[in-house]
């Protein structure tokens, strides 16, 4: 009986017949691929600490930098998963494209955060920051499910923010314009209403200290020209 052997530069795996047709790791690559999958999966659990939303100045080498990081990381998984002793040339392959593909996210994920948190520090000093609040024209509140399990937010000319349920019911009980199948809400003409979203300001660095999962406090939504309460 033939025995399955690969050859794989100076280094020779062989693997016996009670293993043919498994996917064998050592135990590097086995912790490299859980980090990796760790990492891709980790985006939606990093929204919840990210608490502002930048915009200016817009930093765009970053997505250059993105990009070379998710293929320097995609390389180097493709490698290390066809060092790997799996069984066979079809399964070897298979598992450096998948690798490759996670590998090149987690990179891409990873690159994308260092930079966030490395251009708050340098554009946000703690010295020469500061806070106010600023008031921007409503142009478009709507809401992303059924009734008040959904999640309520407005459009302005600067971002899209999460705002509180009562202060879209405000808005639509005056201005609500239409329900679409599912039964959500828009409010397209808003009438008039501005809504308050604290910011910081460091120079020409400006960001709203509000994150991708937060939401406005409770009467942010006001007629335009009137302070909040």
């Amino acid at each position: 009986m033939l025995n399955s052997t690969v050859s794989y530069g100076h280094k020779v795996l062989s693997a016996p017949p009670e293993t043919r047709g498994k996917i064998i790791t050592s135990p590097f690559g086995t912790w490299w691929l859980l980090g990796a999958l760790a990492i891709m999966f980790s985006g939606r659990f990093v929204l919840h600490f990210n608490h502002t939303t930048r915009l200016a100045p817009i930093h765009h080498d970053d997505l250059a930098t993105c990009v070379a990081a998710a293929l320097a990381v995609g390389l180097f998984s493709a490698v290390i998963a066809m060092t790997e002793p799996a069984q066979g040339l079809k399964t070897r392959i298979a598992f450096a494209v998948f690798g490759a593909v996670v590998g090149a996210m987690a990179g891409a994920m990873a690159a994308g955060q260092a930079l966030r948190i490395a251009h708050d520090v340098v554009d946000f000093p703690k010295g020469n920051t500061t806070a106010s609040w600023s008031e921007w024209p409503v142009e478009r509140a709507y809401e992303t499910h059924v009734r008040s399990i959904g999640r309520q937010y407005v459009a302005t000319a600067h971002g899209t923010f999460g705002i509180y349920f009562g202060d879209f019911q405000r808005m639509w009980l005056r201005r609500g314009t239409g329900v679409d199948v599912l039964g959500r809400r828009e409010v397209i003409d808003t009438g008039g209403f501005c809504v308050r979203v604290p910011v910081q300001t460091s120079g020409d660095a400006v960001r709203v200290m509000l994150g991708p999962m937060d939401e406005l406090p409770k009467d942010s939504v006001i007629p335009c020209g009137q302070p909040g309460g």
